[in-house]
C-alpha cells in the first residue's frame, strides 16, 4: 500500500502546486503558461485516482476505484479541450465531463444507495439548478440549450448520488465535499463562457475544481 499512496501524496501536491501558476498565469493578460499549469493539475488528481486503482482490494472497492479512474481521465481530456475555449473543443470538452460525472454517480451508487440522504441532498440541489438555470438560459445561444440543460442534469444527479452513498462510504465528508465543489466550480465555468468574463472566475472556480478531484480522487485510495 505504501507507493500508491505515496503516489497519491505526490499527486496531491502536483496539482496544488500547478494550480496555484494556473491562477497566477490565469491573471496574466496574455495567460502565458494556462495550458502547461491547466494539463500538470489536471495529471495531479489523475495520479491519485490510479494511485486508488492501483492499490484497490476487493471486488467492491476495485470497481469503485476503477469507476473513478474512468471519471478522472474524462475529467483530463475535459480539461485539455476547453483550453482553446473554440466553440467545437468546448462542446466536446463539456460531453467528456459529462461522461466523467456518470462514472462518478456510477462509483457511489455502487457503495450503496440511501434514499433519506439522497433526499436531503436532493432538495438543496434541486433549487441550485434552477437558479442557476434561470440565470445561464437568458444567456445561452441557441445551440447551447439542450448541452447545458442535459449538463445540469447530469451533474445534480451526480450530486445526489454522492448524498445517496455518504453511509456507506469511508470517507463521506470528502465526498459530499468534493461532488459540491465539481458542482459549484462548474457554474463558474459556465458563467465565464456564457455570462461574464473575468478572472474571478477563475479565482474562484479554479481552486475548486481541482479540490473537488483531489477529494473525489481521494475517495479511491
Amino acid at each position: 500500500m505504501k507507493p500508491p499512496r505515496g503516489l497519491a501524496r505526490w499527486g496531491a501536491l502536483l496539482t496544488t502546486l500547478a494550480c496555484t501558476a494556473l491562477v497566477v498565469r490565469e491573471a496574466h493578460p496574455r495567460r502565458r503558461g494556462v495550458a502547461l499549469a491547466k494539463t500538470l493539475s489536471s495529471t495531479g488528481f489523475l495520479l491519485v485516482s490510479l494511485a486508488g486503482w492501483a492499490g484497490a482490494r476487493g471486488a467492491q472497492r476495485l470497481r469503485y476505484a476503477r469507476c473513478v479512474l474512468a471519471a478522472q481521465c474524462l475529467s483530463w481530456l475535459g480539461d485539455a479541450l476547453l483550453i482553446t475555449g473554440a466553440p467545437g473543443p468546448f462542446l466536446a470538452g463539456l460531453v467528456a465531463f459529462l461522461l466523467g460525472h456518470a462514472c462518478y454517480a456510477l462509483a457511489f451508487l455502487a457503495q450503496g444507495s440511501h434514499l433519506p440522504s439522497a433526499a436531503a441532498v436532493g432538495v438543496p440541489v434541486a433549487a441550485a439548478v434552477a437558479g442557476a438555470w434561470a440565470y445561464l438560459a437568458p444567456h445561452l445561444p441557441p445551440d447551447m440549450v439542450l448541452p447545458v440543460a442535459a449538463y445540469l442534469a447530469v451533474i445534480s444527479g451526480m450530486v445526489i448520488s454522492a448524498g445517496a452513498a455518504v453511509h456507506a462510504s469511508s470517507r463521506p465528508i470528502p465526498l459530499l465535499l468534493g461532488a459540491t465543489l465539481f458542482f459549484v466550480s462548474d457554474l463558474a465555468v459556465a458563467r465565464e463562457r456564457f455570462v461574464s468574463r473575468a478572472f474571478l472566475n477563475q479565482a474562484i472556480g479554479l481552486p475548486m475544481y481541482y479540490t473537488a478531484q483531489l477529494l473525489l480522487a481521494w475517495t479511491a485510495v
